[in-house]
């Protein structure tokens, strides 16, 4: 092959990488003010995680909606909580983050209990009642040190709406607009629900839930499973995965 030619196939080569990169890089979420009209329009719909989120401001303040139609997702929503992490680098790094409502520590996964709440009354009845439950507390964390504020009554500008509606369950941070501030052009906001830990305690783990998924096939059978009367393993496992996405955002 002459240099003209082994020239030109290199240029295609590196051209193809180029345009192989450009392909995969995830699109930036572009945080407007806040319109009613536009809301739907803003609102991004994670099909893998079943999550859909809107991220929007005004001249002082973020917000960031998370809502989802999916129960296993609220469970998790509610049990564990959101945290949201701010991160005015684009690094995914998690200086700073708020969660709500606070996870209580060592919460497993009780199937039994499940069954229960869903034999014993009406799901949204029982959703309403979870979400009564849930405190007050929002744990903000800033470079590992954690202070805990109430959501309604504290003085840094920090609150939380969250609702439970036939359309699914929806949870509303606003924070100071200065959380995502920086010279940066390369900013991004994560979204973080943890998966519940099963019964023994282990970490939400796809290799774990493999291994031991006779073991928690029989459990469900014997206790009439969660959808029905039939074991549905891929719904525990969708139970115990952690909810992790991160958004490139720009702010206009």
């Amino acid at each position: 092959m002459s240099t003209q030619k082994t020239f030109i196939a290199s240029i295609i080569i590196i051209n193809l990488l180029l345009f192989s990169c450009g392909s995969s890089k995830q699109t930036v979420y572009p945080v407007t003010s806040y319109d009613q009209a536009k809301q739907s329009i803003s609102t991004v719909y994670d099909a893998d995680n079943k999550l859909g989120y809107t991220i929007t401001k005004d001249n002082s303040h973020l917000y960031v909606t998370v809502n989802t139609q999916d129960k296993v997702t609220q469970l998790k929503m509610i049990r564990n909580g959101v945290t949201i992490f701010f991160d005015n680098e684009g690094e995914k790094n998690k200086h700073l983050s708020v969660q709500y409502p606070i996870a209580k520590e060592n919460q497993t996964l009780d199937i039994e209990k499940i069954k229960k709440m869903r034999e014993n009354g009406n799901r949204q009845e029982i959703l309403q009642k979870m979400m009564a439950s849930l405190g007050s507390d929002i744990k903000v964390t800033e470079n590992k040190e954690e202070r805990i504020i109430n959501k309604e009554l504290n003085g840094e500008g920090i609150s939380v709406n969250h609702k439970a509606a036939i359309e699914g369950l929806s949870y509303t941070l606003k924070v100071p607009l200065s959380y995502i501030a920086s010279q940066s052009d390369s900013k991004s906001i994560g979204i973080s629900i943890k998966g519940m830990k099963q019964p023994d305690g282990t970490n939400a783990g796809l290799s774990r839930v493999g291994r031991s998924s006779d073991r928690i096939k029989r459990a469900m059978a014997m206790r009439g499973g969660m959808r029905g009367n039939n074991p549905d393993i891929n719904q525990l496992k969708e139970l115990l995965n952690d909810i992790d996405i991160w958004i490139p955002i720009e702010l206009k």
